[in-house]
């Protein structure tokens, strides 16, 4: 079942969808945030990637049970990278993928994460312009 997603979604996407090592396992899962909530209208909503490894970015920490989902993946501490923003596919995003929504106390971070998002496409959007003169 399809779901719309909003800005601090948490879903485990199969590299099948995500494409981010061409040497995984098609059903190796990767942990992504939903960067944009007003792309979803569009057919590839945007979404952020996350590491263990520290790469910079916005740190982020385990829920440890804090956003109430009892099948929560969200178990280590870790960085979601503003520079790897993906759009993937809206079908992608069902129900049994979503991991968990970001906790009330997460606000903070889910703000940090659109407002990033949106600085980024700005930039890249007058680099792309700028190519064009």
């Amino acid at each position: 079942m399809l779901i719309e997603p909003q800005v601090g979604d948490w879903f485990c996407l199969p590299q099948s969808v995500v494409c981010v090592d061409k040497r995984a396992p098609a059903e190796k899962e990767h942990r992504w945030i939903i960067a944009s909530s007003r792309d979803y209208e569009a057919a590839y909503p945007s979404v952020l990637r996350t590491t263990k490894s520290s790469y910079g970015g916005t740190s982020h920490s385990p829920h440890n049970g804090s956003c109430g989902a009892a099948d929560c993946r969200i178990d280590r501490p870790g960085w979601i990278i503003h520079d790897w923003v993906h759009n993937i596919p809206k079908h992608a995003l069902t129900a049994d993928r979503l991991s968990c929504r970001e906790p009330d106390d997460g606000k903070e971070l889910v703000r940090e994460i659109e407002d990033a998002f949106y600085r980024n496409r700005k930039r890249s959007t007058s680099r792309r312009s700028r190519k064009r003169r």
